[in-house]
Parts: C-alpha cells; structure tokens; sequence
C-alpha cells in the first residue's frame, strides 16, 4: 500500500498464516479491500479477520469485521499506510464486542533493489482489553500492482502472546 496516486485506487490483500500455541497451530487469515479516490482526505479499508481456521468464521467462530479510514504517503524510500477505525469481533465462547482499531505499516523501499522491508501492526481497543496484531518481513514486488510478502507474526491479547508466520497477497488496480 504505497501512496495515493491521482487516480482511483482499489487495493485488495489477503494475509494467512499460523500462529504456534502449546505445540499446536492455530490458523488465521485477514481480508479486506482499500478504496483511495483523489476527491476524499482518507480512503475506506474494509476487513475481517478469522482466528482459529481459515473458512468464514474459523473454527470456534472466532472473528472479526471492521470499517476504517485510512491515509497513504510516501516520504522518500518510506511509504507509510495507517488507519483508524471500528469493529465488531465474536467468538463462540465470548459474545460480540465493538473495539476501536488503530493500525500503521511502514514499507521501506528497494532494500538490495530485491524487495522491501515491511514492518506493522494493529491495536484493537475493547472496553476490558487491548488486543495487539503485529507482523514484519519482506515484501516482494512480483509485477507491478501485486506483491507477495513473507511475514513473522504475532498477536497479543491479555495474558496470551502467540508468535508465527504467514504469507501476504496484495494487488493494487
């Protein structure tokens, strides 16, 4: 996610991965779709996210869908992407609670004129808790508009740090 261009931007991006927890896995996957026009101050990011599987809803129905608004710039070789916004998270064993996200990802261009270095994360404030997504790796220019980044991650939520790996897709039109 680069910085806004003068035309209409549409980005789409698809991140899965696993976190490890007890010797086990635990699969996540995070989806959404960014609309950048030239004629707003901020452009709309739409995102759900599923924890514990990959399907619609995971496994335990543990997900998540949220709406922001989100900014792009570049500051030479840095491109920076951040946002804030709202959702609404569930799980089978946890009812439905409204959180306040904030998020930013840093891209510093053209490292070894091979791909990018790309370092971010998300906070997701409800009101008992705080839950922190983050992640780092390389970002992959594959043709121009789609990019494939190889992550680490993590999330933090309360007395539970998961740490993990994952793959992220990204196409820009």
């Amino acid at each position: 996610m680069n910085s806004m261009a003068a035309a209409d931007t549409i980005t789409v991006y698809s991140q899965q991965g696993v976190h490890l927890l007890n010797s086990a896995m635990e699969y996540y996957r995070f989806t959404g779709a960014t609309l950048e026009l030239p004629v707003l101050p901020v452009g709309i990011n739409v995102q759900q996210k599923v924890y514990n599987g990959l399907g619609l809803t995971g496994a335990i129905g543990n997900y998540s869908v949220g709406v922001h608004a989100c900014k792009s710039d570049n500051l030479g070789g840095l491109g920076l992407w951040y946002y804030l916004g709202g959702s609404y998270s569930i799980s089978n064993s946890v009812p439905g609670a409204l959180g306040l996200d904030a998020g930013v990802t840093a891209n510093i261009k053209g490292v070894l004129s091979l791909f990018d270095l790309l370092a971010g994360g998300e906070a997701i404030f409800f009101s008992d808790s705080v839950q922190l997504d983050y992640f780092g790796g390389f970002n992959i220019p594959v043709f121009a508009g789609f990019d494939v980044a190889l992550l680490y991650s993590g999330l933090y939520s309360g007395t539970t740090h998961l740490l993990g790996g994952g793959l992220k897709l990204s196409y820009k039109f």
